[in-house]
């Protein structure tokens, strides 16, 4: 029988080039979700209710542009690459948006709360779609490509874990605790390492040219992925995933928050929480490589719920 061709492994300098983009998307998932709308309704004056209307409608817009970005990214042909021009594009939308929500300054009401989370969502997603799509291109090899992933998710919650240890280590040395200097130290690493980082694997990455260019447009392509029963069960069960998650990450934030009263140790709780995070990255790149990626993933979405459980 003819075995398969070798692929060569991915060089570590590739694979941690490749994961120094998500350190800003890790960075901001917490802060966005939680600490901004906790700030702005304890501190700014905006209303339960209103920030509770502006996320929503936020995320309303971020569910039409993440289709589209992904959409037009795959149609783009430029001498940078499909992905790297998005990425590079995303720099400054990402930066903007960060500085005036992380650091607001002037009238501050709903209004501004909405109209900089949907600059916000808008350079995450140019950022993020076309990221996580090279993630899957960069080798062809089963194996390789959980690698490629482990090592991002690896970096990104490495610099999630950082992003909480700062403002803790403020907290006790200079009496930096409150909500809104913890988004004040956050918005400023992230705007110091949006360029250093995105620019890092821009340079440090090559991207793939013998790729075919998609074919079909975007509604036929859309029955094509309805008719597809193995695509559809995947999609619901990352729906299910993503879900359980989101709603796991604003929570866990809101309540050491609003039901443990904890606002001055907020970030050494949540410190805590993302180290465990990290830490499970080596077990389940193993448990991958031994059961294969779909049994490890519903493993972990069952040990997620029974957790949550408890």
């Amino acid at each position: 029988m003819n075995q398969p061709p070798a692929v060569e492994p991915v060089p570590r300098r590739t694979l941690f080039c490749y994961g120094l983009a998500d350190m800003p998307i890790q960075m901001a998932a917490i802060p966005v979700l939680s600490l901004v709308p906790a700030y702005y309704t304890s501190s700014l004056g905006v209303s339960v209710a209103a920030a509770s209307a502006v996320l929503l409608g936020s995320r309303l817009f971020d569910a039409v542009t993440d289709p589209l970005i992904g959409w037009l990214s795959d149609r783009t042909n430029s001498r940078y690459g499909r992905r790297r021009l998005w990425m590079a594009a995303s720099v400054p939308v990402f930066m903007l948006a960060t500085y005036k929500l992380f650091l607001p300054s002037g009238p501050v009401d709903a209004f501004y709360m909405l109209t900089w989370l949907v600059v916000f969502w808008l350079g995450w997603t140019m950022l993020f779609i076309p990221y996580y799509a090279w993630g899957a291109e960069i080798s062809p090899d089963y194996n390789e490509r959980t690698r490629v992933t482990a090592w991002r998710t690896g970096i990104g919650l490495g610099a999630s874990v950082v992003s909480k240890l700062v403002p803790v280590l403020a907290g006790f040395f200079l009496g930096m605790a409150a909500i809104g200097d913890n988004l004040l130290l956050i918005g400023i690493m992230m705007l110091l390492l949006l360029p250093l980082t995105v620019g890092g694997t821009l340079v440090g990455v090559n991207e793939r040219t013998d790729y075919l260019p998609p074919r079909l447009p975007l509604l036929p392509g859309l029955k094509v992925m309805w008719h597809n029963g193995p695509f559809k069960r995947l999609v619901l069960a990352l729906f299910v995933n993503q879900l359980g998650a989101a709603i796991s990450t604003v929570t866990v934030a809101l309540f050491i928050l609003d039901a443990l009263d904890q606002k001055e140790h907020v970030m050494l709780m949540l410190l805590v929480f993302f180290t465990f995070n990290l830490s499970g990255v080596p077990f389940w790149l193993r448990v991958a490589r031994r059961i294969d990626k779909h049994h490890a993933w519903c493993l972990g979405l069952f040990g997620f719920a029974g957790f949550h459980c408890v």
